[in-house]
């Protein structure tokens, strides 16, 4: 008897086990899609509502925060009993809560931010714990100066210190908890200096710490004092010199200390910095006429050809842009000529009545005084 088609018991054992697996991905695929979708749903509403709310505090601005870091809200029921916003409904279609906000806040002079606060309970979506939603932003006295972060200085050996330590303070948004939620650094806000900077000796190579102090509030930092190398310096010349009647060739080469030429040329590079935190160089100082004043400035590498007649004893350093400077180098003595010769004819004969030698006539050049 001929045998019907059957399937064997594996074979619906695996095609069960398939048409899961396949479920499995089509649902996560969509699962995802749906995901991401509210997720943009969202996002866009938050915009809206948060568009909404600028639109009220500027037809309405006696309600603007007047301190910076001051805040106001305004209650999405306001907002659509306005007629600011249209009624808000979820990813559902389902209503939001009255109680969802937007709040704005003042960061600058005639400078605000504007962020939502929404609550869409029967949609199960919240973003009350984010940062602007924390109840304290309706305190003022969370509200407090300081520095942030424990400030790090690194000063050459010998440099002037003068007011680089002066910090500005930030303003600064805490929750309850004491935890920052937000830092803001006003363009008005004032500058302090460590209270203990003497205690930095900048003749002595180590770390110092050093304390700031505002309104009761303490921060401390650390300075380190570290070697910066003198900069490598190289003297060449450029000579002008006779060759043949009428013809000049330039010579160059490296200059001997305190030898003379009519051009030098010095060429600067940074030393090897005992720290790679360091800034660049971005000028190259001499001292002369009892003063230093600045011989080169750009950057690492820099040259310079100087032409005015002198003859002087100098010395150079190199400053970063942070106003450190490096140790000074030892003395050099540059000399500089470049004023043409002259001289003056002499002859020795005998002359005429017409001015002209009438006998052999011996003639010498002497060079002029």
């Amino acid at each position: 008897m001929k045998r019907k088609n059957a399937f064997t018991l594996i074979q619906i054992v695996c095609s069960v086990v398939v048409i899961g697996v396949v479920s499995i991905i089509l649902f996560g695929a969509l699962n995802y899609d749906f995901s991401k979708n509210r997720s943009e749903f969202y996002k866009d509403l938050l915009t809206k509502v948060s568009d909404s709310g600028e639109d009220f505090f500027y037809d309405n601005s006696k309600y603007y925060p007047k301190e910076l870091f001051e805040s106001q809200k305004v209650t999405l029921g306001t907002l659509v009993a306005n007629d600011y916003i249209d009624e808000i409904v979820d990813y559902n279609k389902k209503d939001c809560s009255d109680d969802s906000y937007v709040i704005a806040i003042k960061v600058d002079k005639d400078k605000y931010i504007y962020k939502t606060c929404l609550v869409c309970k029967k949609d199960d979506y919240s973003n009350m714990n984010e940062t602007y939603c924390d109840s304290s932003w309706a305190d003022s006295s969370t509200i407090s100066y300081g520095i942030v972060d424990e400030p790090l200085f690194y000063i050459s050996k010998g440099s002037p210190v003068d007011d680089k330590l002066d910090l500005p303070l930030s303003l600064i948004k805490r929750n309850y908890s004491g935890n920052i939620l937000a830092v803001l650094s006003p363009t008005n806000t004032v500058k302090i200096s460590p209270i203990n900077i003497d205690d930095v000796n900048i003749n002595i190579v180590g770390e110092y710490i050093i304390n700031y102090e505002y309104e009761g509030y303490v921060s401390q930092g650390k300075v380190i004092v570290y070697e910066n190398p003198a900069p490598k310096v190289s003297v060449g010349y450029k000579n002008k010199v006779a060759n043949g009647y009428n013809n000049e060739k330039i010579e160059s080469g490296y200059l001997e200390d305190g030898e003379w030429a009519q051009k030098v040329v010095l060429t600067f590079s940074k030393g090897d910095f005992y720290h790679s935190e360091i800034s660049n160089v971005v000028k190259y100082q001499w001292y002369i006429n009892d003063e230093w004043e600045d011989i080169c400035v750009g950057s690492d590498y820099c040259a310079v050809e100087i032409e005015k007649e002198m003859n002087e004893t100098v010395r150079f350093r190199s400053v970063d842009d942070r106003g450190n400077v490096s140790e000074t180098t030892s003395d050099y003595t540059i000399k500089i000529d470049n004023t043409k010769p002259s001289c003056e004819l002499e002859a020795f004969g005998t002359l005429g009545d017409n001015d002209w030698y009438v006998s052999s006539v011996d003639i010498s050049f002497a060079k002029k005084e």
